[in-house]
């Protein structure tokens, strides 16, 4: 973490158990607007959640939100960079529902592969070789990292579904939501960051027979902010 310190800053934040402090990159605004329940809206047909998974973390701001709202639940974070996992360890030690897992979710169980890392404020790191000129990422500048596939981490963990995913994998999120087959008619809640228009629409595509779009921010053209609900709550919710 030694080579990235100069760049964080402690903040404070409200929890239900009075102020906590939450280590965040400087000059990064996506923290504070998921803190304060604006990038993952919570849905009242949802009370509690079994599992959810957080694949992407980062420095934990999603799983700690979620830790806040469903603290009945069984939270998995997933993120490879070595680097952050003091960040996410420190941010999410206080909830023993949460799981961290410092590997990199992918289609495919390879075992290991190279992360592109995003020295500027790590939240770009890429397994995607074709995201190193759009992120400014350098073809040099990796780690070879462990890598896990969704459905054998269900299998191995006994994990029958997944209630709610967040998922913002800089390139990857098609390939796993396509991974998971038919277990992902099944999550009630999808939380997607597309990272290209193309990956967009076959997300889309991907899931139009089982989730309906109920949010839908696209930021400019390479980014896209999308929150999908199984059809069957938004029949009755949202119709």
């Amino acid at each position: 973490m030694t080579n990235i310190s100069n760049k964080l800053q402690k903040i404070f934040v409200k929890t239900k158990n009075g102020q906590k402090e939450f280590i965040v990159f400087k000059k990064t605004l996506y923290p504070f607007n998921i803190l304060k329940g604006e990038s993952y809206p919570i849905f009242n047909f949802i009370t509690k959640p079994k599992n959810i998974f957080d694949i992407g973390a980062n420095i934990g701001t999603a799983s700690f939100f979620f830790a806040e709202h469903y603290p009945e639940s069984k939270i998995y974070s997933f993120e490879p960079a070595r680097d952050l996992m003091p960040i996410l360890q420190k941010n999410l030690n206080s909830y023993k529902n949460i799981s961290i897992i410092n590997k990199a979710v992918k289609d495919i169980n390879d075992k290991k592969s190279k992360l592109f890392i995003d020295s500027h404020n790590y939240d770009g790191s890429s397994l995607h070789s074709e995201y190193i000129n759009s992120n400014d990422l350098n073809v040099n500048n990796f780690e070879i990292v462990e890598t896990i596939n969704i459905a054998d981490f269900c299998l191995e963990n006994k994990i029958k579904e997944i209630d709610i995913l967040k998922i913002d994998a800089e390139g990857s999120e098609y390939d796993i939501l396509y991974s998971l087959n038919n277990s992902i008619t099944k999550i009630s809640v999808i939380y997607c960051e597309s990272h290209n228009s193309k990956n967009y629409l076959k997300i889309n595509n991907l899931l139009e027979k089982s989730h309906k779009i109920i949010r839908d921010y696209k930021k400019n053209n390479d980014l896209f902010e999308t929150v999908y609900v199984r059809k069957k709550y938004y029949e009755k919710y949202f119709k």
